[in-house]
């Protein structure tokens, strides 16, 4: 017994030695990192309480609120501006105000407007697509303005994570279920951990080919923007998917204009398009593995087919000449943080304000 005792005595201080020492000389695991479910209407994002409202226009997309007991209803007497785009319009790891949407509504503040953001994790532009054709179409009328959060992984295959996991052996897929495994414990329990935040960063690299060229690595050189840049080995599924994009984002433009409603299409900056943002890009994705850059060919579609566009990235680059700042999470090459966001409400507001 009292080997035992000594042994978990040991083993305690030895924890807490490590996790002193990751504290100390690498604080940046110090933050809150933690991603769970409380319920379906509350949610923690890198440790910020994300309270959604479930409205009754569209069941794929909620609407983020300050409180947990507060709704969202349309207001038949004002003109409305609604975002309708993924985890960063729903403002992923950020506190309520400081969401571009609400920063943006507070910059706007014009009481004859209802500012509102649908949005949800995991959506992708299919979703966007019926959510605005078949849902929010019939609750908008003249005058009013959609404004559409484009993401880089917009653009890809609906299947893709079944393409992606059979390109794995079978020792890549044993370790995503082990991490998988893990990340359920780890995300309710351990997450206020430096050292286990620490352990799962470096973990969480073991599937991934972060060496090698190109060809090497297949989906892992560009991961999520695989197709929005064209990647080396997919040119021609890039070239189809972007195809199938330009036509849907066409048939919005054309179901809108009917209805004389305004149509933006914000397209929200990646890290990989920044300088001073290595430390983000903990998967080592490369930009260079792309054969056309994914920013000019959504330009490119958008100019195209005549729609407005709300195009932050020169703001993005311009603001690290000026500021030292890291403008996303780090370890997250998706999601702008507090500064990003306030970049992004200083663009809408700009755009529309012309």
């Amino acid at each position: 017994f009292k080997k035992i005792f000594f042994s978990i005595i040991s083993f305690a201080l030895f924890f807490l030695m490590l996790e002193f020492f990751v504290r100390t000389v690498i604080p940046r695991f110090n933050y809150n990192a933690i991603f769970y479910e409380k319920n379906s209407n509350h949610k923690v994002f890198k440790g910020e309480n994300t309270f959604l409202f479930e409205n009754k226009i569209s069941n794929k997309f909620l609407t983020r609120v300050k409180n947990k007991n507060d709704d969202v209803v349309f207001k038949k007497n004002k003109k409305k501006i609604i975002f309708i785009g993924d985890s960063v319009t729903l403002g992923f790891g950020v506190k309520f105000n400081d969401n571009y949407v609400e920063l943006f509504k507070s910059k706007l503040n014009d009481q004859n407007y209802q500012v509102i953001g649908y949005s949800n994790t995991g959506i992708n532009f299919i979703d966007v697509f019926d959510g605005i054709s078949k849902d929010f179409i019939k609750n908008l009328n003249k005058g009013d303005t959609v404004i559409y959060q484009f993401n880089y992984n917009d653009i890809t295959p609906l299947d893709d994570s079944k393409k992606m996991k059979s390109e794995n052996t079978l020792y890549e897929n044993l370790l995503k279920k082990i991490f998988s495994n893990f990340q359920k414990i780890k995300f309710k329990y351990l997450n206020y951990s430096s050292l286990i935040k620490f352990a799962n960063y470096n973990f969480s690299l073991l599937p991934k080919k972060i060496k090698g060229n190109c060809h090497e690595r297949k989906l892992d050189a560009l991961g999520q923007y695989t197709f929005a840049y064209s990647a080396k080995g997919y040119e021609e599924q890039s070239k189809k998917i972007w195809l199938i994009f330009e036509k849907k984002i066409n048939e919005i433009k054309t179901l809108l204009d009917k209805k004389n409603i305004k149509f933006y299409v914000l397209i929200s900056p990646i890290s990989l398009q920044l300088k001073k943002h290595e430390i983000v890009n903990k998967l080592k994705l490369d930009i260079n593995c792309g054969l056309k850059d994914g920013h000019q060919q959504v330009v490119e579609v958008i100019s195209k087919n005549k729609i407005l566009n709300i195009d932050p990235l020169e703001a993005f680059k311009k603001s690290q000449y000026y500021s030292p700042k890291i403008l996303f999470h780090e370890f997250d090459t998706n999601h702008p943080n507090k500064y990003g966001h306030e970049i992004l409400a200083n663009e809408v507001i700009n755009k529309l304000s012309k």
